[in-house]
């Protein structure tokens, strides 16, 4: 008769070198195969021995079940791997087609978006182009009729590069050149490309200039691109008052700031005004990418600086800040 304790140590032996994989079922004889048969099948007991056995068959059962269990659990995990992984497989092309198909239906909106705004523009010019050409004017209409013609070719062009550098810069991020240039002469371009066109929609340019000493280390054209988006869209959307450009000097670089009485920004619209594609909804009437500012914060924070922006609110005005280290 086998001993209890042999059949105990046997069982110890077990869970010791294979704890939480194997149950064991001890049956009178042969006779009870069938009554645990079922058992067996549903994954409640994984093998089972018989009594009358001796302790060697009892260790060769043991050992051969425990790897009939072992190769069972294998093959089990790598059909669940391979089953999960064709499921995330078909789940991450079933998502990537679905943002292709968004990318491709926003692509085509912009397409026809920007369309339309350069339509505004050339329309525009085509038409003081005619009136310079057919009409007899005054010496001063002549000139205002010129400065509006160029700005709507300058508007386009503007609209047409912001587009190539703004994908340029998606691809392979912003260059600089940088070297170290009087902050001045930055403001003084301002003034030479703004003036006219501030003053054909009667609005006032204000203008505080910064010591002739201040130096700053900057990619010239880059820096200037950024401020002249920031600064045409101040005269863009203001209607009447005045757009002021102005610069203070800090302890590790220099704050500049663009504050106008236009439209304003609603606030629910502040945190997304630096996004690509956006535009307010009070700002439909008048041509843009919406690029302009996405843009600009790239230009800016490739010179390591930061771009901000304030609006008490909807035809209150807006201030954006531009900060530059030195």
């Amino acid at each position: 008769e086998f001993l209890a304790m042999d059949l105990l140590r046997f069982f110890e032996m077990i869970v010791m070198d294979y704890p939480n994989i194997v149950s064991l079922v001890a049956v009178k004889d042969q006779e009870h195969f069938m009554d645990v048969y079922s058992v067996l099948e549903q994954g409640l007991a994984h093998f089972y021995i018989f009594r009358e056995a001796s302790p060697l068959e009892y260790r060769l059962n043991i050992k051969n079940g425990i790897k009939k269990i072992y190769d069972m659990v294998l093959n089990q995990e790598l059909i669940y791997k391979v089953k999960s992984y064709n499921e995330k497989l078909v789940s991450d092309v079933a998502q990537k087609d679905q943002k292709l198909e968004v990318m491709n239906q926003e692509k085509n909106r912009y397409l026809n978006f920007l369309i339309h705004e350069l339509k505004g523009p050339l329309s525009s010019a085509k038409g003081f182009l005619e009136l310079l050409l057919g009409t007899e004017l005054t010496r001063e209409e002549e000139e205002n009729f010129l400065a509006l013609t160029v700005f709507n070719t300058e508007e386009m062009l503007r609209m047409i590069n912001c587009l190539l550098d703004y994908a340029r810069s998606e691809e392979y991020g912003i260059e600089l050149s940088k070297k170290r240039v009087a902050l001045i002469k930055s403001f003084q371009k301002m003034e030479a490309s703004f003036g006219i066109i501030a003053r054909n929609k009667k609005l006032e340019l204000k203008i505080e200039y910064p010591d002739k000493g201040w130096m700053v280390n900057l990619d010239p054209e880059k820096f200037e691109m950024a401020l002249s988006n920031v600064v045409t869209n101040a005269i863009k959307y203001t209607d009447k008052g005045w757009v002021k450009i102005s610069a203070r000097k800090e302890s590790e670089g220099y704050l500049l700031e663009v504050a106008d009485t236009g439209r304003g920004i609603e606030e629910e619209e502040v945190e997304h005004i630096f996004e690509a594609y956006q535009r307010g909804r009070r700002t439909n009437d008048i041509q843009g990418t919406g690029l302009g500012l996405a843009f600009t914060r790239k230009i800016i924070d490739a010179h390591q600086g930061t771009i901000n922006v304030k609006s008490p609110g909807a035809g209150q005005g807006s201030l954006f800040r531009i900060y530059i280290p030195f």
